[in-house]
């Protein structure tokens, strides 16, 4: 598999929409299944068209924080972000992608994050 990150605009940091990245991967070596990482579910909804596509992705690792990347690389100490956003959201998505099968935590989150998440619904 392969995993992409997004911008809060849904894009990945080229600008690229994640659809079409995941159809220029395709064209050249399919893998059997997407995942994103390194990206709060706010910034992936917009991404989302209901297109067959989103049924290859398989799993997902938030960010905790709804900061730009740019920011976040300029902070000296993790964003911890806001815990019920971050569950609350991700509820969002895995309805809109009931193929996420596998769900864990990227930066900024921590054991009791990841708890959240499961508890909030989680496959």
């Amino acid at each position: 598999g392969i995993s992409f990150t997004v911008e809060t605009d849904g894009r990945l940091p080229d600008g690229t929409p994640l659809l079409q990245a995941i159809a220029q991967v395709d064209a050249v070596a399919a893998p059997d299944w997407y995942g994103i990482n390194c990206a709060h579910p706010t910034h992936v909804l917009p991404a989302l068209d209901g297109g067959d596509w989103q049924e290859r992705l398989r799993w997902f690792r938030p960010n905790a924080s709804t900061l730009t990347h740019e920011e976040l690389d300029a902070m000296e100490v993790l964003d911890e972000g806001d815990r019920d956003l971050l569950v609350t959201t991700t509820a969002e998505l895995l309805q809109l992608l009931p193929s996420i099968t596998t769900l864990g935590g990227c930066c900024g989150t921590d054991a009791s994050h990841v708890a959240a998440l499961w508890a909030g619904g989680a496959p």
